[in-house]
């Protein structure tokens, strides 16, 4: 087989494997993301948490969150649609931007935004928890996993 022919043969291969690659990484599925639980502060619960979204950097979802003392819910709820969403093995972070907060809204709605970033508990570990504070949206332009020094008891599904 002349140079020629063996450089053409390898440029086609590599230009396959190329391709092969790219198709395979646009048709993966976004990561779907469900946690439904308790933050907790020195062993009490402290705020009810439901997300659910789905996406890779940008996404969709919901977020509700019910502040709580212990058993017992307080008035205090913020919701917001989950932007941001990021998959690290067992490790989630979100985005979402402050719709309506309950019994009084003291920005004018989706001006701020809360990263959390929980890690599902493996090997008897608990469920962990961090929750950032509001923020001007525009600030918030990724969800890269934050540290989670809290302990979350519920639920974390990641498909």
């Amino acid at each position: 087989m002349s140079v020629g022919l063996r450089r053409c043969v390898a440029s086609a291969a590599m230009a396959l494997l190329a391709v092969t690659a790219a198709a395979g990484h646009a048709t993966a599925e976004p990561a779907r993301v469900s946690i439904n639980g308790d933050m907790q502060v020195v062993g009490m619960d402290v705020l009810h948490i439901e997300a659910q979204g789905s996406g890779d950097g940008p996404a969709t979802g919901t977020y509700v969150a019910q502040a709580r003392v212990g058993e017992m819910p307080l008035p205090i709820r913020v919701t917001g649609p989950v932007t941001c969403l990021r998959v690290v093995g067992d490790t989630v972070s979100l985005v979402y931007p402050i719709t309506t907060a309950e019994p009084v809204m003291v920005f004018e709605p989706d001006t701020m935004a809360i990263q959390i970033t929980v890690t599902k508990g493996r090997d008897g570990a608990p469920n962990m928890i961090g929750y950032g504070v509001p923020m001007p949206t525009s600030m918030l332009r990724d969800c890269q996993p934050g540290v989670t020094p809290l302990v979350f008891d519920g639920t974390i599904d990641i498909d």
